[in-house]
């Protein structure tokens, strides 16, 4: 069994990290439902109509903005890696790399379609 110990060994350690992580979200999970529920806040504001409008509308522009980004970045690499395997690698190089073209191509497709997962 060639590098099944190691495979062993990584699966056991994401399970341990895992199970930590949960740990911690779960606690700070049930500190936010505790402050969320409270019936008597601490505060509590409220803004003149104009004032939400423009907030939502920045807040709206600054996510796109940051998506665009993030679609570039992913993008750029999805694309240098897809490069690699149609250039660098022989056997199976160019049918990973139709793959991973086709799947980002596909979840847009997926969507409207009216499903969920992609």
């Amino acid at each position: 069994m060639s590098g099944g110990f190691a495979l062993v060994f990584i699966s056991f350690f994401f399970a341990i990290s895992s199970f930590v992580v949960a740990l911690l979200f779960i606690h700070s999970a049930r500190v936010m439902d505790a402050i969320l529920a409270d019936p008597f806040p601490l505060a509590h504001w409220t803004y003149p109509e104009e004032t939400i409008c423009v907030n939502v509308v920045r807040e709206y522009r600054n996510y796109q903005e940051r998506n665009h980004a993030m679609f570039i970045v992913i993008g750029g690499m999805l694309g240098a890696v897809t490069l690699f395997f149609l250039i660098f690698v022989g056997v199976g190089g160019p049918e990973t790399g139709l793959f991973l073209l086709a799947r980002p191509c596909r979840i847009p497709l997926w969507g409207l379609a009216g499903n969920t997962m992609a």
